[in-house]
C-alpha cells in the first residue's frame, strides 16, 4: 500500500509532441523526475498524449494513474484484486468466440509489448454476464483480457507438463485492473499443494497482481467499448504492466517479471472481450459487430501471424466474420478482425487481416 499523500510524479523532459501518432511506435525524449513547467508536460491532441504514455514506463512497482493533457505517471493506491479464477481453456469453444476458439498474434521473437483495442464497435446496445460467476447475467459485466501464451517457466519447480500463463485483465464488475498469474498443472508428482500465496484450482495455480481502482470504482458501460485500450508490457529482470486507457485516463499496475518470467518466452497475444471470471460468457444484444485490434512491439515492422487458438475459458455469444483485407491506420503491426452476433461457420483466422508496416 502507499500513502495517497505521497505523490510519487514522473514527467517527460521537454514538451511531449508526439503529433499524428495515434498508437505511437518510436522513441520520446529524454525521461526524468526533475519538475520542469506545465508546458514541458502536456501534450496538444488526446492520441498523442496516449502514444506519449505508451512510451513512459511507471516508475516502479506499484499503481499509478494519468489524465490528458499530463504527460506523467501519478502513484495511487493498490487495492486487493478479486480472488476470481480467470481459468485456461479447456478446448475448443465451439463456433463462438472464446474458450480455445480466437485469433491470437503470433510472432518469432519475444513480444516487449501488446496493445488491444476496439476501434470499430458498430449496433452494440447492451452487453450482459455472471458476476463472480453467479447468475444471473447483469447489465455491463464483461473483462477485457490480454493473454499469452501457456509457456515453460522456472516457476513451475520442475513439475512435469507444468506450464506458465499471465493474464492482463479488467474487470468491469470489479472496475479494477490488474495481472493474473497461472501454473498450470502444478500439483502433481514433485507438488501436492500450490506455492504460499498462491490460490488453488486444482491441478492448477492461480495468483494476481495488486490491483489499480478504475473509473472511481464504477463500471464502464459497453456503449464505452470503442474508447477502452489494453496494453500489456513485460521487461525482463524488470516490470510486467497492465495499462487500461479509458479515453483520456489511464490505469496501470506493474508487478516484477520474475513472478512467471514472461518476458522471456512471451511470442503470443490473444486479446478479446469475455465474461467476468470462472468461464462464463459475455453476452451482446443481436445485431452486435466488433472489430478487435492487436498491436505487437517485437523490435521488427513485420506483421504477426494469425494463429487460430485462444487460451482464457470465457466466452463472448459472438462469432467469426469474414472481413475484406484493409489497413488500420496508425496501428500496425498488428492482426485485426471481426466477431458479430449473425451466427457464422468462418473460422478464426478467415476474419482476421494482419497488418505490417
Amino acid at each position: 500500500m502507499v500513502n495517497s499523500q505521497q505523490s510519487m510524479v514522473v514527467r517527460l523532459l521537454g514538451t511531449a509532441i508526439v503529433a499524428g501518432a495515434a498508437w505511437g511506435m518510436g522513441p520520446l525524449a529524454a525521461q526524468t523526475v526533475d519538475n520542469p513547467t506545465p508546458s514541458a508536460q502536456t501534450a496538444a491532441t488526446p492520441d498523442a498524449w496516449r502514444a506519449a504514455m505508451d512510451q513512459l514506463p511507471t516508475p516502479g512497482e506499484g499503481c499509478f494513474t494519468s489524465s490528458f493533457p499530463q504527460v506523467e505517471w501519478r502513484q495511487t493506491v493498490c487495492v486487493t484484486a478479486p480472488q476470481r479464477p480467470y481459468p485456461p481453456a479447456l478446448g475448443s469453444g465451439g463456433e463462438a468466440v472464446g474458450n480455445g476458439n480466437d485469433v491470437s498474434a503470433y510472432v518469432k521473437n519475444k513480444i516487449a509489448t501488446a496493445t488491444g483495442s476496439f476501434p470499430d464497435v458498430t449496433g452494440v446496445t447492451s452487453e450482459k454476464g455472471d458476476v463472480g460467476g453467479s447468475p444471473p447475467p447483469k447489465p455491463n459485466t464483461y473483462t477485457l483480457q490480454l493473454n499469452t501464451e501457456f509457456f515453460t517457466s522456472k516457476a513451475c519447480g520442475g513439475e512435469s507438463g507444468c506450464q506458465a500463463w499471465q493474464q492482463f485483465v479488467y474487470s468491469s464488475s470489479e472496475a479494477q485492473a490488474f495481472m493474473q498469474y497461472w501454473l498450470i498443472n502444478y500439483i502433481g508428482s514433485k507438488h501436492d499443494a500450490c506455492p504460499s500465496g498462491w490460490f488453488t484450482y486444482s491441478p492448477d495455480c492461480y495468483t494476481n497482481s495488486s490491483g489499480v481502482t478504475v473509473a472511481d470504482g464504477n463500471r464502464i458501460p459497453i456503449s464505452r467499448l470503442v474508447d477502452l485500450r489494453v496494453k500489456a508490457a513485460a521487461v525482463a529482470g524488470g516490470k510486467d504492466t497492465m495499462t487500461l486507457y479509458n479515453g483520456t485516463t489511464a490505469y496501470a499496475v506493474s508487478g516484477n517479471d520474475s513472478k512467471v518470467d514472461l518476458a522471456s518466452s512471451w511470442h503470443v497475444a490473444e486479446f478479446n472481450i469475455f465474461g467476468d471470471c470462472c468461464s462464463t460468457q459475455a453476452i451482446f444484444n443481436a445485431g452486435s459487430s466488433l472489430e478487435p485490434n492487436v498491436v505487437i512491439d517485437d523490435g521488427s515492422a513485420t506483421a504477426p501471424s494469425c494463429l487460430a487458438a485462444g487460451y482464457t475459458g470465457e466466452t463472448n455469444n459472438l462469432y467469426f466474420v469474414a472481413t475484406s483485407t484493409h489497413n488500420v491506420s496508425g496501428s500496425p503491426p498488428a492482426i485485426h478482425f471481426k466477431e458479430a452476433s449473425a451466427k457464422s461457420s468462418t473460422s478464426a483466422c478467415s476474419s482476421a487481416t494482419s497488418v505490417g508496416d
